[in-house]
């Protein structure tokens, strides 16, 4: 049986997103979904990049030249 996380993880990467967030409080990579433990209708599906951050998820899809 699929966990939660399994299920979200999998629709994640089938759908071309990095991770999930939440604006103006906490990000997750799909590498290490969820750490919280505590998922809430509020976390979003985002992409890595930008902003001078070293990690960032966030609405927007940067272009290909700016994707690490």
């Amino acid at each position: 049986m699929l966990t939660l996380v399994q299920i979200v993880k999998e629709r994640l990467q089938a759908e071309g997103f990095d991770g999930l967030y939440i604006p103006g409080e906490c990000a997750c990579a799909v590498s290490d979904l969820m750490p919280c433990g505590e998922p809430t209708p509020e976390c979003r599906a985002g992409y890595k990049g930008g902003e001078g951050d070293e990690f960032h998820i966030g609405p927007t899809k940067p272009q290909a030249s700016e994707r690490a």
